[in-house]
């Protein structure tokens, strides 16, 4: 069945009209305004009801171009979306999706759209809440048990830690990772609360340079109840922190 059959088919005059109202609104490339404007300018090649290489002709783009887009506008009709710019979903990154899926195009747009769901932010929200309830305890812990434990794809626990990695202060949480063979191991520790580098520097530095005078004596001179005095007092801040 042709586009033209399932939709009424716009007349020159009124394509030209909505195409110069997108221009207005998003400019003429996904340089100018991202995501919003390849999805309208899809939208606006689907409702349409015009043939690609029509489209081709009007836009002076090649075949191709506009077959992607058309594609890309039926998606975007196909489902509950619509376009929705906050999801920054280009038709390349749509294209990434799609070349996951094989099958007749209404089984292949369901799948595209099971695959944006599972990589939105929520679900690694959600696999990084699982990894920081089982395994923040400060020991390091394997790719393969952290996958094993929380039942969740690796790519999806490797992207979540490199995010967590990237911003641990977005999931109170700092990680760490190393090397371990061919794969590598995590380390999280939580984080219930930011300490100002200010108050760090004003009670650690009195302890430090004390710490650092004794360290310079020798063994005649040096004061052990100084040092204990110094380590009462860092384990009197570490309370304090961690409580």
């Amino acid at each position: 069945m042709t586009a033209a059959a399932l939709h009424t088919v716009m007349t020159d005059a009124e394509y030209e009209v909505a195409r110069e109202k997108l221009r207005a609104t998003y400019g003429d490339s996904r340089a100018e305004a991202g995501a919003r404007f390849e999805q309208a300018l899809a939208t606006l090649f689907h409702r349409s009801g015009w043939t690609q290489e029509k489209l081709a002709e009007k836009e002076g783009k090649d075949r191709r171009y506009t077959g992607r887009l058309l594609c890309f506008g039926r998606f975007l009709n196909f489902g509950p979306m619509g376009p929705n710019p906050e999801l920054a979903l280009t038709e390349r990154k749509f294209r990434d999706y799609w070349d996951q899926t094989t099958g007749d195009e209404r089984g292949r747009f369901r799948e595209v759209l099971r695959l944006i769901k599972s990589s939105i932010p929520g679900r690694k929200l959600n696999v990084a809440s699982k990894i920081i309830e089982h395994f923040a305890d400060g020991k390091w812990h394997s790719l393969d048990a952290i996958a094993e434990k929380i039942d969740a794809p690796r790519k999806d626990i490797e992207h979540t830690f490199a995010l967590m990695i990237g911003k641990p202060r977005n999931y109170k949480a700092k990680c760490e990772k190393k090397p371990v063979g061919k794969s590598f191991s995590y380390r999280l520790f939580k984080q219930h609360r930011a300490i100002a580098a200010s108050e760090l520097l004003e009670k650690l530095a009195p302890i430090v340079k004390g710490l650092e005078e004794q360290g310079r004596r020798n063994m005649v001179t040096v004061s052990l109840t100084a040092v204990a005095v110094f380590a009462g007092q860092l384990r009197k801040l570490l309370d304090e922190w961690t409580e």
